[in-house]
């Protein structure tokens, strides 16, 4: 009961809290109303603030349009450019350097992502960032000719295409196949 009543009160404190927009890496995080310190919601708090939050809440982050978030990124946080490809956590990874694929499962992880840090910070923008991500994903993962989704788009092309079937298993009712057939 003690810790139902301390996780609602410190709820209704986040609630209370105004909308802030982060501040620079240079200054402190504001604290909230309900952490103890070394809590398991104040480490995760401080987690998501100090370590996630520079990664996400960023221009490369957010993708062009907004919402059309790239998969592949730096770990400066700078987005990928083929042509020139600076980081070398993707110049000495053939696989990234060679797929140049933007995947759904990323896609979605973002969108899920921005509506947590909404959740924990009540700052709105991040809840127009999971807008903006759904909209695009709806508006180019979605099949509407076929049905289904598409699994991935081609950076190189721009086509979308659902999973190769090395990538499924083939006896999988829930194989996502052109044909949308799952027998062998």
């Amino acid at each position: 009961m003690r810790r139902a009543l301390t996780f609602l009160a410190w709820s209704a404190s986040l609630c209370a809290q105004p909308a802030f927009l982060p501040p620079a890496p240079s200054q402190a995080w504001p604290e909230f109303v309900g952490f103890t310190l070394n809590s398991p919601s104040h480490r995760w708090h401080r987690h998501m603030m100090d370590d996630l939050m520079p990664f996400w809440n960023n221009p490369e982050a957010l993708g062009s349009p907004v919402g059309n978030f790239p998969t592949l990124r730096c770990d400066d946080r700078s987005t990928v450019n083929f042509a020139t490809v600076t980081c070398p956590e993707v110049r000495q990874n053939a696989w990234l350097f060679n797929e140049r694929q933007r995947y759904l499962v990323a896609q979605s992880r973002q969108i899920y992502a921005y509506g947590v840090i909404f959740h924990m910070t009540g700052n709105a923008g991040f809840l127009d960032y999971m807008k903006a991500g759904v909209d695009q994903f709806r508006a180019r993962f979605v099949d509407r000719s076929n049905g289904g989704m598409f699994t991935r788009q081609d950076l190189r092309t721009g086509a979308y295409s659902p999973a190769t079937k090395s990538a499924t298993r083939r006896n999988s009712p829930t194989a996502c196949w052109a044909s949308g057939s799952t027998t062998t």
